[in-house]
């Protein structure tokens, strides 16, 4: 309930810094109304639901969406231009682990890495506010100076209207850079987001890898209820290496088909494995597979890595990594 109000507060106050801005006086008084609206909606809530259940259930239905959420912070981004950043945490159910003290070791290792991670992204995405303002700023200034020659210029003198036509036309030029500077700026700041979530995955990834492999490399036989368990941790790796790759698709080229796309020839190269260490013919099968898999993700994860930061700190946007353009 308290979540929603200060939601519904926010919402009141981006209306009321638009209808700050306005200067007109219908949109002004209509974007007054409505910061009012949602100013008393969000003051109010827990008597109005106590009185009219069903507004407070469609209002909780709504800020229970993640798209609302995403919606509103990425309003406050444009209206106030605050700092934030977020970050994902990956974990998987302690119970599944077999040592408890490794367990908690490679938890602390791994907060100390993301604390580190995270206070360089900080000094990244600070540098990269502190530029866009600037950029913005300068470019206001210009299309400010470039108004006021045109609101001065005489329409009845032909060298004049060319003149307008010049500097209307760098002011589209400039409005074009704002936005271009703009989407490089918020496919910026997902990339440093991705960044956090994959390494968190990856590790997950080769840490489920070692589990499915290690014991079988080093010559133990699986009988069925052995290749039982086996199968949970694979289950458990494939939902990992999706993931892992919905979010990598978008930092190199064709991610998903270099790594899952399985060529048949590849079942019948030496292993170092053996048939019958494994309790049937599906079995040997569903391994190769997993090997085969996971030694090109291998081979796809640097260049994914590179797109991510290429896309959060060079200034590449997301369709010139997954197609191997430079930034430009």
């Amino acid at each position: 309930m308290l979540s929603n109000s200060i939601a519904l507060i926010a919402v009141a106050a981006m209306f009321g810094v638009e209808a700050w801005k306005a200067k007109e006086r219908l949109p002004r008084v209509a974007l007054t109304a409505f910061a009012v609206l949602f100013a008393l909606t969000g003051s109010f809530l827990k008597p109005l639901s106590e009185g009219v259940p069903s507004i407070g259930a469609f209002i909780a239905g709504v800020f229970a969406l993640p798209a609302s959420w995403f919606a509103l912070f990425l309003s406050l981004f444009f209206v106030l231009r605050p700092y934030w950043t977020s970050g994902q945490a990956f974990s998987r159910d302690a119970g599944t682990r077999q040592d408890i003290s490794h367990l908690e070791t490679y938890l602390s290792k791994a907060q100390v890495d993301l604390e580190q991670q995270f206070a360089s992204i900080k000094a990244s995405l600070s540098e990269h506010e502190i530029a866009f303002r600037e950029s913005v700023n300068k470019i206001e200034k210009e299309i400010a100076s470039h108004a006021a020659q045109i609101f001065q210029i005489n329409t009845e003198n032909g060298e004049r209207q060319r003149i307008i036509g010049a500097n209307s036309q760098r002011i589209e030029n400039l409005y074009n850079t704002v936005e271009d500077h703009r989407d490089k700026v918020l496919h910026s700041l997902h990339a440093i987001g991705a960044i956090s979530r994959l390494a968190d995955t990856e590790a997950q990834i080769r840490s489920d890898a070692a589990e499915l492999y290690d014991r079988l490399r080093a010559g133990e036989k699986y009988d069925t209820l052995k290749w039982r368990q086996w199968e949970n941790v694979h289950d458990h790796w494939m939902q990992c290496l999706t993931t892992w790759l919905d979010n990598g698709t978008w930092y190199a080229v064709a991610v998903k088909g270099r790594t899952l796309t399985v060529n048949d020839a590849k079942y019948g190269q030496d292993w170092t494995v053996s048939d019958d260490q494994f309790p049937n013919a599906e079995a040997v099968r569903v391994f190769k597979k997993f090997r085969i898999i996971h030694t090109q993700w291998e081979e796809v994860v640097p260049d994914v890595k590179d797109g991510m930061e290429k896309v959060a700190f060079v200034g590449m946007t997301e369709e010139e990594a997954r197609h191997g353009r430079p930034a430009g």
